[in-house]
């Protein structure tokens, strides 16, 4: 069985999972075929307060992006002790166009992990065990007492995700159209002919029904669809 060792978000993580994030981020552009910025280091998350770039012109309180950043930070730091680089290129300074969007499942681990009981294993959607980059167990934080923390957390991706341009309904990569991009005039498998579905795209938490999840409830699962 993996170790278990303590978690936490709320304050600076430690360094064997930074140094990690700057390879993580460059592989996964390389991935998603996205251009980072050169002038960025990436192994960093920087911390904006009220002038903050990543919401581009979105009409948002100072107060509120106060809050946002601070949601952020801490989701930055458990994308890093997860391994999900995927997911950190909606947070870097300037999100780079095209950038594909979070993972939802990390999204909602996130929120188990802030509202679950202390010291205890955090479980994925199917009750297994969630691993750090190292394999080892993650264990709750426990620090989220109060369903509002989860409000202004969601509210915080939302908001995100509409900044970059995912505001529509979320939908996976498909995996028959990435299979396809290396061939010649590529227009997608069967089912996206004419419009591939090449990178996971959409707000997954911005819906009322998909949204229901994260709200902070005492139950915190995925809805049957």
């Amino acid at each position: 069985m993996a170790p278990q060792v303590s978690y936490s978000t709320s304050t600076n993580i430690s360094e064997k999972y930074i140094l990690k994030v700057n390879d993580g981020i460059k592989a996964s552009a390389k991935r998603w075929n996205v251009t980072l910025p050169t002038d960025v280091d990436f192994s960093q998350h920087r911390h904006f307060r009220k002038s903050t770039p990543r919401l581009g012109n979105r009409p948002i309180a100072d107060s509120t992006k106060i809050n946002y950043e601070g949601q952020y930070r801490q989701f930055w730091r458990f994308c890093a002790i997860k391994g999900d680089y995927d997911s950190m290129l909606l947070l870097l300074p300037k999100p780079p166009a095209f950038s594909p969007a979070m993972n939802v499942e990390t999204v909602e681990e996130f929120v188990k992990f802030k509202r679950k009981t202390k010291g205890e294993t955090t479980l994925d959607n199917r009750e297994s065990p969630i691993l750090d980059v190292f394999d080892c167990q993650i264990t709750n934080e426990g620090s989220w007492k109060a369903p509002k923390n989860v409000d202004i957390f969601r509210a915080a991706i939302h908001d995100l995700h509409h900044a970059n341009n995912h505001n529509m309904g979320y939908e996976e990569a498909c995996d028959e159209c990435m299979k396809l991009q290396g061939e010649r005039r590529h227009h997608g498998c069967h089912h996206h002919s004419g419009n591939p579905l090449l990178k996971r795209k959409g707000d997954k938490v911005g819906t009322r029904r998909e949204g229901r999840w994260l709200r902070g409830k005492r139950k915190l699962t995925t809805p049957s669809q």
